[in-house]
């Protein structure tokens, strides 16, 4: 069995009728470009979405979690980064042939040296124990909002890309006015 397949199995999505299989995503009207880039990309295999709310047929939920496999500890990371640049996805269980990474969907941390663990909210090295370890991902926790009480705090808007880049906006044009103040001076 496959890492990632035993992270679906291990959390209970494989039988979870919120889980929703990469193919089934592909179809949605409003996200599908996102899915197939990140399933060509990032190779998530699924995710699991909410109990309560039911789309159409043809439209998927936007998953809480997505599952993804990797083929090393470098893809995991990179992973990580593509999904946190998508802006979709709050959570990210990353599975890679030696170890399971949970990252946030919505922080990154960047920089030249940083490991591929950086910026996990857990690291599991023991494939025996994703049940236990990631126990508020388990479907049964996803559906009955556990997930929340434990996660939450993780789900900020000031980590998302898209603050980033607004930020980034915001520096470049103080420094801008910077540059501008000591030619005209």
């Amino acid at each position: 069995m496959e890492p990632a397949d035993a992270v679906l199995h291990g959390l209970g999505y494989d039988s979870s009728s919120n889980y929703v299989p990469i193919e089934a995503l592909l179809s949605d009207p409003d996200h599908g470009f996102l899915y197939r880039k990140a399933q060509h990309e990032c190779h998530v295999k699924g995710g699991l979405s909410f109990a309560r709310r039911k789309q159409p047929l043809g439209q998927a939920d936007v998953p809480v979690v997505y599952v993804c496999s990797a083929d090393s500890e470098q893809s995991a990371r990179r992973a990580h980064r593509l999904v946190w640049n998508q802006d979709l996805v709050p959570f990210l269980i990353v599975s890679s042939p030696k170890t399971i990474y949970l990252y946030p969907g919505f922080r990154y941390e960047y920089g030249p040296d940083l490991q591929p663990g950086q910026g996990a909210l857990r690291i599991l090295t023991d494939f025996n124990r994703v049940s236990s370890d990631l126990s508020a991902f388990r479907a049964d926790a996803i559906d009955s909002g556990a997930t929340w009480h434990e996660w939450a705090s993780e789900v900020r808007a000031e980590g998302r890309v898209d603050w980033h880049l607004l930020g980034n906006l915001r520096d470049l044009r103080r420094n801008w006015f910077r540059v501008v103040s000591l030619i005209g001076a």
